[in-house]
């Protein structure tokens, strides 16, 4: 396998999962996700800090793309916050490779 060919799965995996916690979280019937952590009790701040990790991307994504159609962001900023993206989109990748792989569900080479 070609070396550029694991990072590109890796952040392409992170992104779809960040868009699935996403779309979870809005089809069980709350708003639009965001940066809002509850920490009223120990399950709150487990959803949303499980949330907040593997959704940021869409969420900053999302964000950043209604405030460049507003015209609030210049390209330059939206290219900053598509690079941002695609880095946590990476690093939730990894992450979520790592665990199937602790669990034995990861390709051997």
């Amino acid at each position: 396998m070609a070396a550029w060919i694991a990072p590109l799965l890796a952040s392409l995996f992170g992104f779809a999962l960040s868009g699935l916690v996403a779309a979870a979280f809005q089809l069980a019937g709350h708003d639009r996700p965001a940066f809002r952590a509850r920490f009223a009790t120990a399950k709150d701040a487990s959803w949303s800090l499980a949330l907040c990790t593997f959704a940021g991307p869409h969420i900053v994504a999302s964000a950043a793309a209604r405030r460049w159609r507003q015209g609030m962001l210049t390209l330059l900023q939206l290219s900053a916050a598509m690079a941002l993206v695609c880095l946590w989109s990476f690093c939730s990748g990894v992450a979520v490779f790592g665990l199937l792989g602790a669990a034995g569900l990861g390709a051997t080479p």
